[in-house]
């Protein structure tokens, strides 16, 4: 395949990382006393927009989620964003008081302005039980609003293309094979 074919490939989520962005700038106006511009929240329609008409071509194409609920992408991006927009890392290390880059469901209850019916659903789908939890696509430590939901690490290389990191267990210590 050739290189520009694969990077279109992995462009296809940009606007999913974009709109997460927008969404924790208008979460750190508002947190610091400021009403949103009316220019961010234009910009924010726009990606919202954009974001509906990707979806329906599947632009999560690399993973099998075409029958889940747009609640469950609006999660899966807020997971996956800050380890691939470094200012998305940043914004939610800041407005998570330097906890973690790494989301919590208390946290997305602000980001995405959830309502009492969301945030439900949104618990239901990070449940043991839960769809994002039972098809590997997001891991959770914790429990509570304050469960932290990290991405999973045989999803992420599907959705950037960077090669998977190798597994890391505590106390373990990795042992080459220069056998030939």
């Amino acid at each position: 395949m050739p290189v520009v074919a694969q990077i279109n490939k992995f462009e296809t989520l940009r606007p999913e990382w974009q709109r997460v962005e927008i969404l924790a700038q208008c979460l750190l106006e508002s947190r610091s006393g400021k009403k949103p511009s009316d220019n961010l929240i234009q910009h924010l329609q726009d990606s919202q927009q954009q974001i509906e008409f990707l979806r329906k071509g599947n632009s999560w194409h690399k993973l099998t989620v075409d029958s889940l609920p747009d609640m469950a992408l609006d999660i899966l991006a807020c997971t996956y964003a800050p380890l691939i927009n470094p200012d998305v890392a940043l914004l939610f290390q800041d407005l998570q008081q330097g906890n973690s880059i790494h989301p919590t469901l208390a946290f997305l209850h602000r980001l995405l302005a959830l309502s009492e019916q969301e945030y439900h659903n949104a618990q239901q789908l990070l449940g043991p039980e839960g769809v994002l939890v039972r098809k590997n696509l997001i891991s959770v430590k914790g429990q509570g609003p304050m469960v932290q939901l990290q991405p999973h690490n045989r999803i992420l290389p599907l959705i950037t293309g960077l090669p998977q990191q190798p597994l890391h267990i505590p106390g373990a210590i990795q042992i080459k094979n220069d056998f030939t």
